[in-house]
């Protein structure tokens, strides 16, 4: 029998993002809880950030598969 150690979730957690890359570069992908609701979402690496008041990253609601 295969058992995972599940680890306890920590209140003040919101979400969790995880690494990828794609042919289109690096960004983060996961989801956030609000409310109640898990939201799917994906980061990007601002490429329009000319100064330091300009986000680093931009976080999207995240669309199925196949609906880029």
């Amino acid at each position: 029998m295969n058992r995972q150690k599940i680890m306890p979730k920590d209140p003040n957690q919101l979400g969790a993002l995880w690494n990828k890359e794609s042919d289109k570069g690096k960004f983060m992908s996961g989801y956030i809880e609000v409310s109640g609701e898990k939201i799917n979402i994906v980061c990007f690496k601002n490429s329009y950030k000319k100064e330091d008041k300009h986000p680093d990253w931009e976080i999207l609601k995240s669309k199925p598969k196949g609906n880029y």
